[in-house]
């Protein structure tokens, strides 16, 4: 039960992620909705982010703690933002192919939000539009 009330979380924000990508690949809404929908919910994730880190700094100031699962729940919630933004707007990043597969689309963006998160970027993709730019400050 205790895994339970950990890992809850996790799979809400995954969940949240893998609606927007259905909403999108289905073409549920228009791409614009798409957009200010998936801004959102990433401002309220990066939030959530942030909260969640100061507050497990303060719990556990006097004992270990390890952040991987955290940062790799990160790195794969951006990776399915970053992803929707270029299905709904395709001229969003610059340095991918336009005609890719999902698997293929969703590991590039995975491997863009791996080396946001752990450096500046290499450069070979960048965001182009204004709504992945500004996220990109939140990875």
């Amino acid at each position: 039960m205790t895994h339970f009330k950990t890992t809850y979380k996790y799979l809400a924000v995954i969940l949240a992620g893998l609606i927007i990508f259905l909403f999108d690949y289905y073409e549920l809404a228009q791409p614009f909705t798409n957009e200010i929908v998936l801004f959102v919910i990433s401002i309220l994730k990066a939030a959530y982010f942030i909260y969640f880190v100061f507050r497990s700094i303060k719990e556990t100031a006097h004992k270990d703690f390890y952040f991987n699962e955290f940062i790799l729940l990160m790195i794969i919630s951006f990776s399915f933002d970053y992803y929707c933004l270029f299905r709904s707007k395709a001229d969003a990043f610059a340095g991918l192919i336009q005609k890719s597969s999902i698997v293929t689309g969703f590991l590039n963006f995975f491997y863009y939000s791996i080396s946001v998160f752990t450096t500046a970027g290499f450069g070979d993709i960048e965001p182009t539009v204004p709504v992945p730019r500004f996220l990109y400050l939140w990875n």
